[in-house]
C-alpha cells in the first residue's frame, strides 16, 4: 500500500511522503496523519471530498501509539479525477469542534497517468559509467 504521510497543525501541513492517487483504485493508499500537540487530548475524524462530490465523514478515528491517524483511501474518493480534500476536525467531549486543518492533494486522470509515470522514470534516472567503462542506471535521483 502507498503511503501518503502529513504531519498536520491548524496553521501549515507539512507533507513527507506523497504517493500518486490515481482515479479509481480502491485501498491502494493510505493516509498517515501525524497530529501535532494542539490536537491532543480531543477527539478526532475527517471530511473528505472528491471534488465537489458529498464530503465523506469518517466515525471518529483512534491515532496510534506514535499520534498517527490511518486512513485508507476508498473507491468513493477516488471514483473521479480532480481534487480530493481532507479536513481533520478535533472536537470535545460534546462535539463542538475546538480545531481543524486541512490538506488537498491531486487525483490523477486513469487516461494520463501511464504517460505521467514514464516521463517521471525519464528525469528521476541518471546514467552512471562503471569502473569497467560500461553505463548501467543508477538508481533515481
Amino acid at each position: 500500500m502507498r503511503i501518503i504521510a502529513i504531519d498536520m497543525n491548524s496553521l501549515r501541513n507539512t507533507v513527507y511522503d506523497s504517493s500518486i492517487i490515481r482515479q479509481g483504485e480502491n485501498l491502494a493508499t493510505e493516509l498517515q496523519i501525524t497530529l501535532s500537540s494542539e490536537f491532543a487530548g480531543y477527539s478526532h475524524y475527517l471530511v473528505l471530498q472528491n471534488n465537489s462530490n458529498t464530503p465523506v465523514v469518517t466515525p471518529i478515528l483512534v491515532p496510534d501509539l506514535r499520534n498517527v491517524l490511518h486512513y485508507p483511501l476508498s473507491l468513493a474518493l477516488t471514483s473521479e479525477a480532480g481534487w480530493l480534500k481532507v479536513e481533520i476536525h478535533a472536537i470535545d467531549d460534546a462535539g463542538a469542534l475546538m480545531k481543524s486543518a486541512s490538506y488537498t492533494q491531486e487525483i490523477l486522470s486513469a487516461d494520463n497517468y501511464d504517460s505521467i509515470i514514464m516521463k517521471s522514470a525519464i528525469y528521476t534516472m541518471a546514467i552512471s559509467p562503471t569502473l569497467d567503462g560500461t553505463d548501467v542506471e543508477a538508481m533515481p535521483v
